[in-house]
């Protein structure tokens, strides 16, 4: 177990530094990308999905959409269990949750996940590929901005991903789209 903590370490860090090699000038793009990125803003997104799918009435979105939704709580019951303590520069932001997995990476991963399914399966090409680009730049962005503005440790953002994608994939196989 320490061999393991001890390369999860190594990683984190090693990833931490080379943000913080990224030019000043970046700053606000990462705020905007975290701020979009919040939990709230995707139960927002969700809900949207899921009344859009009532209101054309297309059951299976619209389920997808109340899927996610539902879905969306779990990492904090995740950080409330494994109870990781976030970055020391955390305090400076004022977040005092704990850190694994993270909440941003997660519902990106699921809700924006979600649309980019819905876009790849829905739109005529080029312009589902180019949805789908757009959207996963989006997923990436919102990761590492909670990592370049010290709210999270890398392995907190992959395992959000990480995490995110599971449940997509079962929001995506229960809503049967």
């Amino acid at each position: 177990m320490t061999a393991i903590r001890t390369f999860l370490h190594s990683f984190d860090q090693a990833i931490i530094v080379w943000i913080t090699t990224f030019p000043a000038w970046i700053r606000p793009i990462m705020e905007v990308c975290t701020l979009y990125g919040a939990p709230w803003v995707m139960a927002i997104v969700a809900t949207a999905l899921m009344a859009g799918g009532w209101w054309r009435r297309s059951m299976p979105i619209a389920a997808a959409g109340a899927f996610a939704l539902a879905a969306l709580p779990l990492s904090a019951l995740l950080k409330l269990l494994i109870r990781r303590v976030r970055p020391e520069t955390a305090a400076t932001l004022g977040l005092h949750t704990y850190s694994f997995p993270s909440g941003h990476a997660f519902g990106s991963m699921l809700v924006l996940g979600l649309l980019g399914y819905l876009a790849k399966t829905r739109l005529p090409q080029p312009f589902d590929w180019i949805a789908l680009a757009i959207l996963a730049l989006f997923i990436l962005c919102i990761g590492i901005s909670r990592v370049y503005l010290g709210a999270h440790y890398p392995t907190d953002v992959l395992a959000g991903w990480v995490l995110g994608a599971a449940i997509l994939i079962i929001v995506i196989r229960l809503a049967a789209i």
